[in-house]
């Protein structure tokens, strides 16, 4: 996966600014995440969403709801992750 660029560095969800990066650093910081994307997704009830797409490193079996709760456990609960889409990609 490679990201060129963002068309926005903020993401709105239910009137709280989140930046993506914040979320991107901790997931970084995962020894079975190799790369990641964190972006908004649009939703009828909050405005935005946020969503994270990961690739794991090759062997490693980490799951949407560890990646979740690895967030949760390091960053501030309204960043949103935790009820917001993981998608996970083995890295080949």
């Amino acid at each position: 996966m490679q990201v060129t660029g963002r068309i926005k560095d903020i993401i709105i969800k239910g009137g709280e600014n989140i930046h993506p990066l914040e979320i991107e650093n901790c997931l970084f910081g995962h020894t079975g995440i190799a790369e990641v994307s964190v972006v908004g997704l649009p939703d009828e009830r909050y405005g935005e969403v946020v969503a994270a797409y990961v690739i794991r490193h090759k062997g490693s079996n980490v799951s949407a709801s560890e990646v979740k709760h690895w967030v949760r456990e390091r960053l501030s609960h309204h960043l949103g992750l935790s009820t917001s889409p993981v998608a996970m990609l083995a890295c080949s």
